[in-house]
């Protein structure tokens, strides 16, 4: 279903934004694990899915470049028809997912002579909570469409 909302433009003008609404995802399932690399510095790993995603979990116990040098984690992820698809929402409940939801993560768009893009995949570098806390707003405020607001799509629909 294809839901209408009415908006108003910077320059006051009034258009009409239609968008579905977001998917609803199953909740991620590890599927295996596998025993790292330590000669290369790579920590173990777990393989993940969700009906639309499937991707790499590793979690690192020390050495966090952020925070003091504590446990961190970086999640890989790809769409499943390997289309370079990216979805807010859809990240955020995979992190939720995988690590809790107190956990917080960010992208890196790094320098051009640091640029890591084999294939279709997403990174998110994840910390703890409390790591971040200088990044980002201090509070939380979440909104659906509304009348003569900016364009969001709904959230996913009742089932």
């Amino acid at each position: 279903m294809v839901h209408e909302q009415r908006c108003i433009r910077d320059d006051g003008t009034m258009t009409v934004h239609r968008e579905k609404p977001s998917r609803r995802l199953e909740p991620c399932r590890i599927l295996a694990y596998h025993a790292g690399e330590p000669a290369h510095g790579l920590p173990a790993w777990n393989d993940w899915e969700n009906d639309l995603y499937y991707g790499s979990l590793r979690r690192y116990e020390s050495g966090a470049p952020l925070g003091g040098g504590g446990p961190y984690a970086v999640i890989g992820i790809s769409t499943k028809s390997e289309a370079a698809l990216h979805d807010w929402r859809d990240f955020q409940r995979i992190k939720n997912d995988l690590l809790g939801t107190e956990w917080e993560g960010v992208e890196l768009y790094p320098a051009e002579s640091r640029l890591v893009d084999p294939s279709n995949r997403f990174y998110i570098w994840c910390f703890p909570p409390g790591v971040l806390a200088a990044l980002g707003f201090a509070h939380r405020r979440v909104e659906g469409p509304q009348e003569g607001g900016v364009p969001q799509r709904p959230f996913p629909e009742e089932e």
